[in-house]
């Protein structure tokens, strides 16, 4: 038997995203030239630490310095990340929504949260760093040096997939650092194969950014985020969270916003 919906919205999540693929690809594309916008600083810095001879020694100082600057210019990069999920909260849930005029508001609401969040973040890139220069001057295997790596950026981006839980959540909830922060550690974990392959897909050029040995797709990578992918990250991320609310929190806290921009079947009390 199947179910009957009462509407014409997506049944799931994944559909949705699909639906503002198909619908809603120009404001993808602007809110993804938006965020650039607050990104560039951070790549700007990019290009002149690694084109200034000063900083091309492996020196655990120069590490400090780069990515330290660099936690804070991501930080800026939230502000942009602040009017985006702002924007596809809001297409998602089926409101009315104005790119440009949804982006202000985003960032003028949720602007200080999200600098916080993502220079977290930042804080979390800049450790990742120095711990793979302090293990690359160990006096070790080879082997072991790839092993001790290896679970540098698999702490990275558990912490990553933490971050940005809360970030999704800040847009919607309003609660204290340490909700935000517990919820974040519970959600990770709890659907952690799923949180796995979200990251894949919503960080592809960030993935191929960090471990591409070839500069030019390391720089491609950035114009399909500048052009389409900090859109799309964004419209991903914010729909998987929300299937997550869904089953988690608005399942016993906030009905209102249960499956809410989806359609309802005739059983559903949603």
């Amino acid at each position: 038997m199947k179910v009957k919906y009462n509407s014409n919205l997506p049944r799931t999540r994944f559909e949705q995203i699909i639906d503002v693929l198909h619908y809603h690809l120009f404001e993808i594309i602007i809110a993804s030239i938006y965020t650039f916008l607050f990104s560039l600083p951070a790549f700007l810095w990019i290009i002149f630490t690694s084109s200034t001879s000063i900083f091309q020694g492996e020196y655990l100082l120069n590490v400090i310095l780069i990515y330290g600057v660099l936690a804070i210019l991501i930080g800026v990069m939230g502000l942009g990340y602040a009017g985006g999920l702002y924007f596809f909260k809001r297409l998602l849930f089926n409101e009315g929504v104005n790119i440009n005029k949804d982006y202000i508001i985003g960032i003028k609401k949720n602007g200080k949260n999200l600098f916080i969040i993502f220079l977290l973040l930042g804080l979390s890139y800049l450790l990742l760093h120095t711990s793979i220069s302090m293990i690359n001057n160990l006096n070790l295997e080879i082997n072991l040096k790839i092993i001790m790596i290896g679970i540098s950026y698999a702490l990275f981006f558990i912490i990553m997939i933490i971050i940005l839980f809360m970030a999704t959540q800040t847009i919607l909830y309003q609660a204290s650092f340490k909700q935000l922060l517990l919820n974040g550690i519970l959600f990770c974990f709890g659907y952690l194969y799923k949180n796995i392959f979200i990251l894949l897909i919503s960080c592809l050029p960030f993935i191929f950014f960090e471990f591409s040995l070839i500069d030019i797709l390391k720089w491609l990578s950035v114009l399909i985020s500048m052009g389409f992918y900090f859109g799309f990250s964004q419209v991903v991320l914010t729909s998987f969270s929300f299937h997550v609310f869904d089953l988690t929190i608005n399942k016993k806290q906030f009905k209102d916003y249960l499956r809410k921009g989806l359609a309802k079947n005739e059983t559903d009390n949603l």
